[in-house]
């Protein structure tokens, strides 16, 4: 490994878990082939006396020199690196409710992509897995709240591309959601239905659309004009698509109660998690340049915590740090 890497890496850096997928062991063995062929080409005439006990050793000489087995561990690679992204980045604290089927999407048509593949003719396993395996997995996974999502995010206003589902259906589902708020549904229909036409108050030609890639921005922007559609779609864009921010806190938690800080009260750890939390917040955010619009709503949110200035030296540096980068 030495001679070939020049270093000692490990020949497998993952173990198998029934999370994600298992991308980081294929490559780790793929990266390890001319370590591997280097290693049995130097053992060749010992491994003749190897006993019928270590016969699986005499098996993984045979598999290192056949380069079909390199070239499936490849496709193997190419197969799962979008789904191993895909996964990383719905475990992100910023994905939301409306990036879901868009992933699910992408891999779908990934997955079409490879059935066609040379490879694929030579797997029956590679053609099936759309209907064998996706379709089931997808229906399981995707929730009326997720199609509503999609429908509403103005990156996809008049794309028709939802797996699996039909119009009638997803304008059912959409239906039955206005009904559950309890907004003026019909109201909400037709706005909905200029929406996602472009026609009336969202014509395609009015500035709103700049701000499609930007869906907050966009409902903030208009829903003004449409009363029953815009605070609603605003709040699912809103909606996060996992619990990663919950799960982060608790293990702020668990950094910040110790045995040595048994006595603090509930009070007193949720101010220090706030600060924790939003200190890194601001950081991130001044390491990128932001704008003074973004510095005065972290400032804002800063002093919701209910204690002014003076009482929280943290807040205090915090507000100081954006004057000076205001003025």
């Amino acid at each position: 490994m030495i001679e070939t890497n020049g270093k000692a890496t490990a020949f497998v850096l993952s173990c198998i878990t029934r999370w994600g997928t298992q991308l980081a062991m294929v490559r780790s063995v793929n990266k390890k082939q001319a370590a591997l062929q280097k290693f049995f080409l130097n053992r060749t005439t010992a491994l003749e006396d190897v006993n019928e006990k270590d016969s699986a050793i005499k098996k993984l000489d045979t598999l290192v020199w056949d380069k079909g087995f390199w070239q499936r561990l490849q496709f193997l690679c190419r197969s799962l690196a979008p789904i191993d992204n895909a996964i990383k980045i719905s475990e992100s604290n910023r994905t939301t409710i409306g990036d879901v089927i868009p992933r699910w999407r992408n891999i779908r048509n990934h997955l079409i992509e490879l059935s066609k593949s040379p490879e694929a003719l030579e797997n029956t396993d590679i053609a099936c897995i759309i209907d064998r395996t996706f379709e089931p997995r997808y229906k399981t996974q995707i929730e009326d709240l997720h199609v509503v999502a999609y429908l509403l995010n103005p990156r996809h206003a008049g794309d028709v591309d939802l797996p699996y589902y039909t119009e009638p259906q997803w304008r059912n589902i959409l239906h039955y959601f206005f009904v559950k708020q309890r907004v003026n549904y019909i109201a909400a229909m037709e706005q909905f239905n200029e929406f996602w036409r472009k026609e009336g108050r969202f014509n395609r030609g009015l500035p709103v659309w700049q701000y499609a890639e930007r869906k907050e921005v966009f409902w903030e922007y208009i829903q003004a004009s449409c009363p029953e559609l815009g605070p609603l779609a605003l709040r699912v864009a809103r909606t996060p698509a996992n619990s990663v921010p919950s799960e982060r806190s608790f293990s702020i938690l668990k950094l910040l109660m110790n045995k040595f800080r048994a006595q603090l009260t509930p009070q007193h750890v949720d101010m220090l998690q706030y600060i924790y939390i939003n200190e890194r917040v601001l950081n991130r955010i001044l390491r990128r340049n932001a704008t003074p619009e973004e510095l005065m709503e972290v400032e804002d949110k800063a002093a919701e915590v209910g204690e002014g200035y003076i009482e929280n030296p943290a807040l205090q540096r915090e507000s100081i740090t954006i004057q000076q980068l205001l003025n």
